[in-house]
């Protein structure tokens, strides 16, 4: 899926491809994603931008994110990547719905993911600041929010919170003159428009999110509709034709925090602000993870067989 956007802060036309929700876990499926690596190597995108839940789990074992790793060295390959983080790559589930919080010095995950970084050119992870980059002669700056553990974990996802978090690391960082992209997991504070306004953003651009998983929207709509179980079936029917009921950007089960909430706004999809700049939030490249509540998983079906989601930034004339 291919969304094309113009702006008058860019020289030469660049490609942009989003992932989103990775959620890596021992014994992964690498189908899709090594099929995406196949399909990028094809399309040539400039950047690819991670925007968080790279792991399902942060206390995943040092043998088991090699191949996540090895991964991410080869989208290197074809295009700079820039990473942030998300709720579940500083988080662990201990029980049903307990969640437990990592201090970043007791993460391994993300120890691991900072150090093999920083022995890689073309790879960049950036928690809390902005970063200044010369993609294809245009000026861009990246620019990440990644809250803390208790803002997800003790569903502290409110406005108040969001605003002084925001503004203790990005006030002012959008410059005028640059292209500014802002990378933010969660979209359900910084995609909200009346909060966007309270913020006082100026000269930001692009917005990046994910998290919500789609809405749990099928990407695929009536897939294999008959094949599993009377599960999959139920479940492929609700959630292909919630696309053409609910309104635009309104998800069927939202996420906040690490809880699941219904008919949650901000959800899916491209949104336009009124000061000209654009916000997406991706789909999940693992829309049902393993830590998902166990009911999701009866429901699991190829419907939600992700797509690479590309943004197109023309010059605009």
């Amino acid at each position: 899926m291919k969304h094309i956007i113009y702006s008058k802060k860019i020289k030469n036309d660049i490609l942009l491809t989003i992932l989103s929700d990775i959620h890596y876990s021992k014994d992964f499926d690498m189908t899709w994603l090594n099929q995406c690596l196949k399909n990028l190597k094809i399309d040539a995108p400039d950047a690819i931008m991670i925007i968080g839940d790279l792991v399902d789990e942060c206390n995943i074992n040092n043998k088991d994110i090699n191949n996540l790793l090895d991964y991410f060295h080869n989208l290197s390959k074809i295009a700079p990547v820039f990473i942030t983080l998300g709720n579940h790559d500083i988080t662990y589930k201990i029980k049903r719905k307990k969640w437990k919080k990592v201090e970043d010095k007791d993460n391994f995950w993300l120890t691991s993911l900072e150090k093999f970084c920083n022995n890689e050119e073309n790879i960049h992870i950036i928690i809390n600041e902005s970063l200044d980059y010369n993609l294809k002669g245009n000026r861009i700056t990246i620019s990440t929010l990644v809250m803390n553990n208790e803002y997800f974990l003790e569903q502290k996802e409110n406005k108040l919170e969001h605003k002084n978090t925001f503004l203790k690391y990005f006030n002012p960082i959008f410059k005028k003159n640059t292209y500014n992209i802002h990378l933010e997991h969660s979209p359900l504070r910084i995609m909200n428009k009346n909060i966007r306004k309270d913020l006082g953003i100026t000269n930001l651009d692009l917005t990046l999110s994910g998290h919500a998983h789609n809405g749990l929207i099928a990407t695929v709509p009536f897939n294999n509709v008959f094949k599993r179980n009377i599960f999959s079936f139920i479940g492929n029917i609700i959630f292909s034709t919630s696309s053409f009921i609910l309104p635009k950007n309104c998800g069927l089960v939202g996420i906040k925090g690490h809880k699941l909430k219904l008919f949650t706004s901000n959800c899916r999809g491209r949104i336009d602000f009124k000061d000209g700049s654009i916000g997406f939030i991706s789909n999940a490249v693992t829309t049902i993870s393993k830590t998902s509540p166990k009911i999701l998983e009866k429901f699991n079906n190829e419907s939600f067989y992700p797509k690479e989601q590309y943004i197109s930034i023309k010059k605009q004339s």
